[in-house]
């Protein structure tokens, strides 16, 4: 009876070594990534009080700038008006020059 055996050289310690290779690259990968996100985990919680200050501000002038445009809104009938009159004003004098 006869049986099938494998040389120590061949072919498939080749692609067990590959195996061990890319499992050796994806392991260096894996251990990066991890490095860099905890780099930058840190230098986002360092800004992180910051980020509360400006949110906090922004919750003060959003409402303020809300006014603002409401009020510029009101007043803009009344400043196209005084343009037109500017306008016709400047039309009538000889040395006014409007850009």
């Amino acid at each position: 009876m006869q049986t099938n055996f494998q040389e120590l050289d061949s072919n498939r310690s080749h692609i067990s070594r590959n195996y061990f290779y890319i499992h050796i690259a994806l392991g260096i990968f894996i251990a990066l990534h991890i490095i860099l996100m905890a780099v930058i985990v840190g230098s986002v919680s360092s800004i992180a009080p910051e980020v509360k200050t400006t949110l906090d501000d922004v919750k003060v002038l959003v409402p303020e700038m809300h006014t603002t445009l409401v009020e510029l809104g009101r007043m803009l009938p009344e400043i196209k008006l005084g343009m037109s009159v500017l306008e016709q004003l400047c039309n009538e004098s000889p040395k006014c020059s409007y850009v």
